[in-house]
């Protein structure tokens, strides 16, 4: 009996682990630049939202 509260109770408290922490949402994952020159700059800005309850960190590195 008290291993099943206690399974019990771990099942309950699973979606606020998994929940918790930084969670990105980028509502336009993608980008259609129709025709385009070759080899030519294109760029877009995409934006990017936190919807978690912890700072979201972003490491960009050039490439």
């Amino acid at each position: 009996m008290k291993k099943l509260l206690i399974v019990i109770a771990l099942v309950c408290m699973t979606p606020t682990f998994v929940l918790a922490g930084a969670r990105i949402l980028v509502p336009e994952r993608n980008w259609n630049f129709g025709l385009a020159h070759k080899g030519g700059p294109l760029s877009h800005p995409y934006w990017i939202k936190n919807i978690g309850d912890d700072t979201l960190r972003i490491n960009v590195r050039p490439g």
